[in-house]
């Protein structure tokens, strides 16, 4: 029987805490994307982002730029992220197929977002990222 999740993780606003790395965004981006120094962990089985493609944005770019302390708000939060567990049960083309559904049913074709699939380190925890801003 699957059990289900949803989290809801806000990005910090590196703007009014000084003692914090930026480029925060941009990591959290590599590490659900599996990419730089995150390439070795449990791999990524989608990296779907249909609204940058469509507009020709670089997500990586949109992402470390929502840190650039002379464009954003005093009070902007570079990025919002759903954890969501997808069944178990499911075969990996399903999950696939309900991942990309529940991120476009989420946020839309006005929205910037990346969606990354994962089956977690052991292989039975299949779950889904979605970063947005």
């Amino acid at each position: 029987m699957s059990i289900y999740r949803v989290n809801l993780k806000v990005g910090i606003n590196v703007r009014n805490n000084l003692s914090i790395k930026s480029n925060r965004s941009k990591l959290k981006l590599d590490y659900i994307y599996r990419e730089g120094k995150y390439k070795d962990k449990d791999p990524c089985i989608l990296k779907y982002q249909p609204n940058f493609d469509k507009l020709n944005y670089d997500s990586k770019e949109f992402f470390k730029q929502s840190e650039n302390k002379n464009i954003v708000a005093a009070n902007h939060t570079p990025y919002k992220e759903f954890k969501i567990t997808l069944p178990i049960e499911f075969s990996d083309e399903k999950n696939i197929e309900l991942a990309k559904k529940i991120s476009d049913e989420l946020l839309g074709e006005n929205t910037l977002f990346c969606t990354a699939l994962h089956r977690g380190t052991t292989g039975d925890n299949p779950h889904l990222h979605i970063m947005f801003s």
